[in-house]
């Protein structure tokens, strides 16, 4: 048992990412392997995990899901509404209108998705705008991998910027300290994140490049 409480946690991450890699579970599944495994550390070698405390993190797991399903629910409806009325259709011809070079398409995606997640949840914008957009790049030959890590970035960078900025306020809270300094404090990050935006663009296929070392062409 001593064993189990000194060395148990560094056991989670082979389990966890040898079960998925070994095909045993999804990563989906892992989640709730993980979930688990934690228990049974806690309540058998830590024994600090408590049935109030068990009761404390149902209640807090079942705000935060909440949360994440109210915007889901109406955003999922949403976007299916957007692709029955064929507006990437609209999208497209409006965007390749503009252009069909691929990084001067995907640089006009990337402001586009910076300026919505000023005002957006980063779940809800992924949720509305993937559907809308996917198929104009991959007309233009993006493979959907980059799409999705320029998406992720894009929707990162307006999610640290005013006038909503959740995570500013995220980090406000965490530190203390004002939000004033703490927009001061992301510029560094916010500008690394338009960087690797920029290059990834240009370059797309540098998001495949450590999948097609190790497991062949990918996708």
């Amino acid at each position: 048992m001593l064993f189990i409480r000194e060395f148990g946690l560094l056991f989670a991450p082979i389990i966890i990412l040898g079960g998925i890699y070994s095909g045993v579970f999804t990563p989906t599944e892992a989640a709730s392997v993980a979930v688990v495994y934690a228990f049974i550390i806690g309540w058998f070698a830590y024994k600090e995990l408590t049935f109030e405390g068990i009761v404390h993190c149902l209640k807090v797991t079942a705000m935060i899901s909440g949360a994440v399903l109210i915007i889901l629910g109406p955003a999922k409806s949403f976007g299916e509404l957007m692709s029955l009325m064929s507006v990437p259709d609209l999208i497209e011809e409006g965007l390749t209108g503009i252009t069909e070079n691929a990084f001067l398409m995907l640089m006009i995606i990337a402001v586009i998705l910076i300026i919505t997640g000023m005002f957006m949840e980063s779940i809800a914008q992924i949720i509305l705008l993937t559907p809308l957009l996917l198929p104009l790049v991959q007309n233009l030959g993006v493979h959907p991998i980059a799409f999705g890590i320029i998406m992720v970035i894009a929707c990162e960078v307006g999610f640290l910027t005013p006038p909503v900025g959740a995570n500013l306020f995220v980090a406000a809270r965490i530190t203390n300290l004002g939000i004033d300094r703490i927009s001061i404090a992301v510029l560094p990050f916010v500008f690394a994140y338009l960087v690797i935006l920029t290059l990834i663009a240009a370059f797309p296929d540098i998001t495949t490049i450590l999948p097609n070392f190790f497991y062949g062409k990918f996708g």
